[in-house]
């Protein structure tokens, strides 16, 4: 890198593949992303680099190219130019509509590597796998980059480049496509005392106590924890708030040592308390990174943990732990700057501790420990590991569409509000079901064309819509079926054999 303080980027938008994506989803997404492009390339430019740990580089954008159909998309040209976009039309060369973008982006992303030898990074924003030879290409000459999908893209796409950037987070922060999410009142009349503060009160100091024990709790283990109390019950409207979410949130408030950790799935946790490390400067002066001798106590008390548990560590455990021993700074300083503490993790030296591939997320030692995934069905398994189908128990997955059945029907579909809704409605039926499987499953049948229809969803329906879409992601990834296998597949994720 030429300058230890800045990388410098060259950003390549196949606007066709993430406009026509996006729209899939969500129209107003789609015209949100195509007429505020100086508001997501200002995210970009403000988005930390993931280049090292703790590396505190700034970002520069020399290079702005944006290839879009002319035919289809002219009008959203003005927006584009406007940000200092060079833009080059790709119009369509077949009768059924085919452009020539990729040939023009990798044509012109190649000869900026070899003619602009000062470009540190590549950034692509599109979800096609014909750019995955470029980014191994990109690789070879030690060039970095960063890569966004706006639908599926295959795991080998992802894997070819160095940093994936998170399609949520482009989304909300980058495009700025916040829906207002407004607080319906509770359904019902709660009991007083269902409803008064002694309750939440009492129900917070119980779920305190777990998470002193045990670490941060998932929004679909919190049921469990309230049925321990007579109040509680099917009949009180989660206690006369309406939703686990409200509830949650309550306690929150009504009990100091706890907080809302709004991880994928949510959480509640202890707030971690103001402790140093041993022979550190205090947080409010340290340099920023990670030190050689903090990230040698890391990996030890890692490593340590993980063996001394008789069974897998869950990383959100982990995580809580870490905040406990190493205090503040480790979220103030997102994971030394790492941005999450699965991206630290890639960074620690932990010999004989593997990451599981369950999306939830465990850390174990094999001599030690049964593999989480060697306790799953191994067609499940598989499918998971090279399509990233989410790795979810059969039960999990009819909650799962039967609660997007009675989103959509009951307040229509809206990419973002959808997805919350539907993880919160699956904690409430106690299924871990993230939001990031929720998205799987709406860019999945967004993929096959499906149209949600307020007032007509049926679950099975989007069950078999699902099914489909992930024997198309077998074979384009050249997973092979047996007639068996199908059926099994089928049941795994509509519950019918």
């Amino acid at each position: 890198m030429s300058d230890a303080t800045m990388i410098r980027s060259a950003l390549f938008v196949d606007f066709d593949n993430i406009y026509l994506n996006f729209n899939n989803q969500d129209q107003d997404l789609a015209k949100a992303f195509a007429t505020r492009p100086e508001r997501w390339l200002r995210w970009l430019v403000e988005s930390k680099p993931n280049v090292v740990v703790g590396g505190a580089v700034e970002r520069r954008i020399l290079i702005r190219r944006c290839y879009l159909n002319p035919s289809s998309f002219a009008d959203f040209r003005p927006y584009f130019t406007k940000s200092a976009f060079e833009v080059i039309d790709c119009p369509p060369l077949t009768s059924r509509g085919k452009t020539s973008t990729d040939v023009h982006m990798v044509m012109d992303i190649l000869e900026t590597l070899h003619h602009y030898p000062s470009i540190d990074e590549f950034i692509i924003l599109s979800g096609d796998a014909d750019f995955t030879p470029v980014l191994i290409k990109l690789r070879k000459h030690d060039r970095r980059t960063s890569v966004l999908a706006a639908g599926y893209a295959s795991p080998a796409y992802k894997a070819s480049g160095d940093h994936v950037f998170d399609l949520d987070e482009f989304i909300t922060a980058g495009i700025g496509f916040v829906e207002l999410e407004t607080e319906q009142q509770p359904l019902g009349s709660p009991a007083t005392e269902a409803n008064s503060p002694s309750i939440v009160q009492r129900i917070g100091a119980r779920v305190h106590e777990v998470v002193q024990e045990s670490g941060p709790v998932q929004a679909a283990d919190l049921p469990r924890i309230f049925r321990e109390f007579k109040e509680f019950g099917r009949d009180t409207n989660w206690l006369g708030f309406g939703t686990l979410r409200r509830l949650a949130v309550e306690l929150v408030h009504a009990s100091p040592k706890l907080v809302l950790i709004d991880d994928d799935p949510w959480k509640i946790g202890c707030a971690a308390p103001e402790v140093e490390s041993a022979g550190a400067e205090p947080a409010e002066t340290a340099e920023p990174g990670l030190d050689a001798d903090t990230k040698q106590r890391m990996e030890e008390f890692i490593i340590e943990t993980v063996r001394s548990s008789s069974v897998p560590v869950v990383l959100a455990k982990m995580a809580y732990l870490l905040g406990m021993k190493f205090g503040s700074r480790v979220s103030e300083s997102q994971w030394y700057g790492s941005g999450s503490f699965k991206a630290l993790l890639a960074h620690l030296n932990l010999p004989g501790v593997e990451i599981s591939t369950l999306s939830s997320g465990f850390l174990f030692d094999r001599t030690i420990h049964e593999a989480p995934e060697e306790k799953m069905d191994s067609l499940q398994v598989k499918i998971h590991n090279i399509t990233d189908t989410p790795l979810l128990p059969p039960e999990h997955y009819q909650i799962l569409f039967r609660c997007l059945a009675n989103e959509v029907n009951a307040n229509g579909y809206s990419l973002n509000r959808t997805s919350k809704a539907v993880r919160d409605c699956c904690a409430e039926e106690g299924a871990a079901v993230a939001r990031s499987h929720v998205n799987f499953v709406l860019l999945g049948l967004g993929h096959m064309r499906y149209r949600f229809q307020q007032g007509q969803e049926e679950a099975p329906l989007l069950a078999q819509k699902f099914y489909e879409n992930v024997l198309n992601l077998c074979r384009s990834s050249q997973i092979f079926l047996s007639d068996e296998e199908t059926a099994s597949v089928r049941a795994w994720i509509t519950g019918k054999p």
